[in-house]
């Protein structure tokens, strides 16, 4: 089937693309013989290029490298927010430490408790969770001089 359309070829590709349309109907082979001039067009259902091959291996390789990339500066911020949200944690636990002194001193006349099972009563259900560090398990403890509860791995910072 053959239209005459009013299109003049401006490069030396012999496709050109209508109506800038992503559908494979609209792609149209250019006659050699219209070149210069209203000329014939034959309409195709799959244009076809040179170079529609897939992707070449150095392609492939740079995709590759990149979503390694990608995944390692994932990994890097999944730790540091890890080790963030542990420390947080543990901070927290000693404040429910410091709170139960507040109230350890209030029920006996301003004494200070002598070790940290003493502020078991204050603490609660979550004594076997807030008393050891989110870290790595490892248990607080009670400093009488300090009158506060202190993680190996945190150092208090109130």
């Amino acid at each position: 089937m053959f239209l005459t359309v009013p299109h003049v070829p401006t490069h030396a590709d012999r496709y050109s693309y209508r109506d800038h349309s992503p559908h494979p109907i609209y792609w149209l082979r250019l006659d050699s013989r219209s070149e210069g001039r209203e000329g014939t067009v034959r309409h195709r259902e799959h244009a076809t290029h040179r170079g529609d091959d897939g992707f070449s291996l150095v392609e492939l390789t740079a995709v590759v490298l990149i979503i390694g990339i990608l995944a390692i500066i994932a990994l890097v911020v999944y730790t540091r927010t890890s080790a963030s949200a542990e420390a947080a944690a543990c901070y927290e636990n000693q404040r429910a430490f410091i709170s139960a002194v507040a109230l350890y001193q209030a029920q006996n006349d301003g004494a200070y408790p002598s070790t940290i099972e003493d502020l078991r009563p204050y603490i609660g259900r979550t004594w076997e969770r807030i008393s050891v560090c989110p870290s790595d398990g490892a248990p607080l403890t009670y400093d009488p001089a300090l009158h506060q509860v202190v993680c190996p791995n945190h150092a208090p910072r109130f």
